[in-house]
């Protein structure tokens, strides 16, 4: 089998991790696939190591303005699919709209299907975004050969909107293994100042402001608490939170901003702190709380989404629209020793399942049965 990869929308964190683990993870001898054919932008591709079975593709309009973009995409990616005599596409992030056939579909953003997910945006472009992409996801979905969902909580939700899907599979993404630190955490938080640190783009359903109002009230109630935000604050409502951020700690004595840094800096960063909150509203699999988890750090963690899924037992939850839940989550966390290290090492435990290579086998073993039920179906 010939299989052809668009990977031409995949812009996240997310997704461009996961075409890079998959790929790189890829063992040809496992799979009755000859050749893969991959479609991106120069900056990805140049991201994803050689091989022999791997041909990579750059057309000049993946570098042009979004609508050549996509005018690439439905009309010419099927020509040079079919010149390339490839049997199956697999669209690695659901904005695909291509008229190839047969196709294999992935769900790597949930935050347009999500109830009352958009209220929190102005109407304007990042509002008519999220609105043009369900009716474009939904339609992907509902078309395609097969879906892979990273989590049963996505899944769930999806099919709400499209009804029932046929050859669906469950495919979590795996965890970059330079966050498999062995971290020592401190026995005692008591009598000491305890760092913590929420790692995501300041965006609104992110809910930074709950989180800093929880901080702020703990540290009022005399906990010696400090916390320190790292994503990119380059929206408004980053700019927003900035401006409270001030408000609460006019002297930067607790609130600390770093602002976006590379991903292969994390690790190190993370591992200067006591704990990790994970405050979002909404996600489809979240990479940032499952690289947390590899780290061995405690985590408070929201218990909205997929969260309590992927987290299960190795985190201490809280309602993360709630300024008072967050208090007294925290305030647990901080008071609780015993319970801090256990989740730790618990969270740690559990992350260890997560690998790209598990990710990749699963990943590639589906594409090849989609092709061949395709294949037999057509011969009928």
């Amino acid at each position: 089998m010939i299989l052809g990869i668009d990977a031409s929308r995949n812009r996240s964190g997310g997704a461009v991790n996961h075409i890079i683990g998959i790929i790189t993870y890829f063992r040809i001898e496992k799979h009755g696939i000859d050749h893969i054919h991959l479609w991106s932008y120069p900056d990805l591709l140049d991201k994803i190591p050689d091989f022999p079975w791997l041909s990579k593709h750059s057309p000049p309009a993946l570098k042009k303005t979004l609508l050549s973009q996509l005018i690439w995409q439905r009309f010419m990616l099927i020509k040079e699919a079919q010149r390339l005599c490839c049997d199956l596409m697999f669209d690695t992030d659901a904005g695909s709209i291509s008229a190839f056939k047969p196709y294999v579909s992935m769900s790597q953003d949930l935050l347009n299907f999500e109830k009352d997910s958009t209220k929190s945006y102005r109407i304007g472009f990042a509002w008519l975004r999220l609105k043009v992409l369900y009716y474009v996801q939904k339609n992907s979905f509902r078309n395609a050969n097969g879906v892979i969902f990273l989590t049963k909580y996505s899944s769930n939700v999806i099919q709400k909107h499209t009804g029932k899907l046929t050859n669906v599979r469950i495919i979590p993404h795996g965890i970059d293994p330079g966050f498999n630190k062995d971290l020592k955490l401190k026995n005692s938080l008591r009598n000491n100042v305890i760092d913590c640190i929420y790692i995501s783009p300041i965006l609104e359903y992110k809910n930074h402001l709950q989180v800093l109002d929880a901080i702020f009230r703990l540290r009022k109630d005399g906990i010696q608490i400090r916390i320190t935000l790292v994503g990119d604050d380059r929206t408004d409502f980053g700019k927003f939170v900035l401006e409270k951020a001030k408000e609460y700690d006019p002297n930067a004595e607790f609130i600390f901003i770093l602002g976006k840094k590379n991903h292969e800096n994390l690790p190190e960063i993370q591992s200067r702190f006591d704990f990790v909150i994970f405050a979002s509203g909404v996600e489809n699999m979240p990479i940032t709380l499952m690289e947390s988890m590899l780290m061995g750090l405690p985590i408070a963690c929201s218990n909205q989404g997929p969260m309590p899924e992927v987290l299960g037992d190795a985190g201490v939850y809280f309602d993360p629209y709630s300024v008072a839940s967050i208090y007294s989550t925290l305030e647990q966390l901080v008071r609780n020793d015993k319970l801090r290290l256990n989740i730790g090492k618990k969270a740690k435990q559990l992350a260890l399942n997560y690998t790209w290579d598990k990710c990749s086998e699963n990943t590639f073993s589906f594409l090849e049965e989609i092709g061949k039920d395709f294949n037999k179906n057509k011969r009928k």
